[in-house]
């Protein structure tokens, strides 16, 4: 498989979303990741109970197969055809709309890289464990690290585009860099914009400041140096 770099997956997603969004790119819009998953990609999106624990929220196939899912505490075989994503229906709750929507645009990822690299990209169908999770590039020991790594990548890259974080800084009123004290406090005007941002872009907090430290849009300083008492849960 290739293995590819930031600036490779930041390409390529921009790419796709030229050719998805059209004349519409430089709308100030989120991005309809089930439109992008149904009509573009022409995949099949269903959505179900896929284990009793949560530990799966999402999978994707290549190929059609049958996969086991624990349900009600007793095993279950599902026949899944091919190019299909699976989300976890637990994450149609409103209060987890940007799981949701990350989980969506990782499987999407997954499918893009497969169809870059066919022959030898990962398996014949991709279930992901934790959504929002972070590789270190020191850590990618094995091709399934590198296959997650980079659908995380991708999938942050074509759900919170460059150019779209950018102008969202700018319309919530965050025009310099968001400083960010140890691993979890802000200052109440960047944590306001924010969750602002993580808002109108339908996405998690937490994948949002990932994406926004991938850009270099966050400072890192140390708490030492915070004087305003605004906790942030992440």
């Amino acid at each position: 498989m290739q293995y590819l770099s930031y600036q490779n997956i930041e390409t390529i997603a921009e790419a796709i979303l030229h050719d998805f969004l059209g004349d519409q790119i430089n709308s100030f819009s989120p991005i309809d990741v089930e439109r992008l998953a149904k009509d573009y990609l022409g995949l099949a999106l269903k959505y179900m109970k896929l284990s009793d624990d949560g530990s799966i929220l999402g999978l994707t196939t290549y190929n059609g197969i049958t996969f086991e899912i624990e349900r009600n505490n007793s095993k279950k075989k599902i026949t899944i055809p091919q190019d299909t994503i699976i989300i976890e229906e637990d994450l149609l709750n409103d209060k987890q709309n940007g799981r949701k929507n990350f989980t969506l645009s990782h499987e999407c990822a997954h499918q893009v890289l497969f169809r870059v690299e066919p022959t030898s990209y990962c398996n014949n169908y991709r279930k992901q464990f934790t959504v929002g999770k972070t590789y270190s590039l020191r850590a990618l020991a094995t091709k399934d690290d590198w296959c997650e790594w980079q659908a995380n990548a991708l999938g942050a890259a074509i759900l919170m585009p460059s150019k779209l974080i950018e102008q969202s800084l700018f319309r919530f009123g965050c025009n310099n860099k968001i400083l960010l004290y140890g691993d979890r406090y802000l200052r109440r005007n960047d944590r306001i914009c924010v969750y602002n941002m993580a808002s109108f872009l339908g996405v998690s907090f937490s994948a949002l400041i990932i994406r926004l430290r991938q850009l270099k849009l966050i400072e890192d300083l140390p708490f030492s140096e915070y004087h305003e008492l605004w906790e942030v849960v992440m």
